[in-house]
């Protein structure tokens, strides 16, 4: 999913928990000034699990996403325009929802540059839903579509899994890093023979055979 011009950075932070929860794995932002982050509070540490991509210009963002075969959909209210009143989601390819910020939603330019559109329907007398909110109902109705349609959970490659796997123990354990190069110099020098050294010189070793 992308998200352009977020206005407040709490509401980016509940888009980053509610997509990470649903099984997203790449959020990306487009930045009109300096990012300030987001709260781990509110996040719950969700950002851990995801790849967020920061962009400054709405342009780039959506034809890298559509370079990398995305579907890009733009949100918009449902008195812009005339869809029916429940989202129907296509299932054969993958697809970006696209949201603009609090106040003004997507610029004109970002609609012009998505290969569709779709709005989520409202009922009462508000006029618009949370940008939090909007995020989570449009990735729940796109992830079921997509599961359905693939009848599996995920649609990851084994090697994917694999790395995301290890990047998430490195995200998981303190000092991982340490750990790692750790037992890298120890499977260095036991393969050669050699008796662990201490830490300090048995990672310099490491470093310097893998370099």
């Amino acid at each position: 999913m992308l998200i352009e011009n977020p206005y407040d950075p709490h509401n980016v932070a509940a888009v980053l928990r509610s997509a990470e929860a649903m099984g997203l794995l790449h959020v990306h932002v487009v930045l009109a000034d300096e990012w300030v982050g987001f709260s781990r509070r509110v996040t719950q540490n969700a950002d851990k699990w995801i790849q967020v991509y920061l962009h400054r210009c709405t342009a780039d963002a959506l034809a890298f996403l559509r370079r990398a075969g995305f579907v890009c959909l733009a949100a918009l209210p449902p008195e812009m325009e005339r869809a029916p009143d429940r989202c129907a989601f296509a299932a054969d390819r993958p697809l970006a929802l696209c949201f603009g910020n609090e106040h003004q939603g997507l610029s004109q330019a970002a609609i012009d540059r998505c290969q569709g559109r779709f709005h989520l329907p409202i009922h009462g007398l508000s006029e618009s839903y949370n940008l939090s909110v909007s995020a989570a109902l449009a990735i729940d109705q796109a992830t079921q579509a997509w599961r359905r349609g693939r009848r599996q959970l995920g649609d990851l490659p084994k090697g994917v899994q694999q790395r995301l796997r290890a990047a998430y123990y490195v995200n998981s354990v303190r000092h991982a890093t340490d750990i790692v190069w750790r037992r890298l110099a120890e499977r260095a020098e036991c393969s050669a023979g050699e008796t662990p050294q201490s830490w300090n010189s048995a990672s310099t070793h490491a470093r310097t055979e893998l370099d």
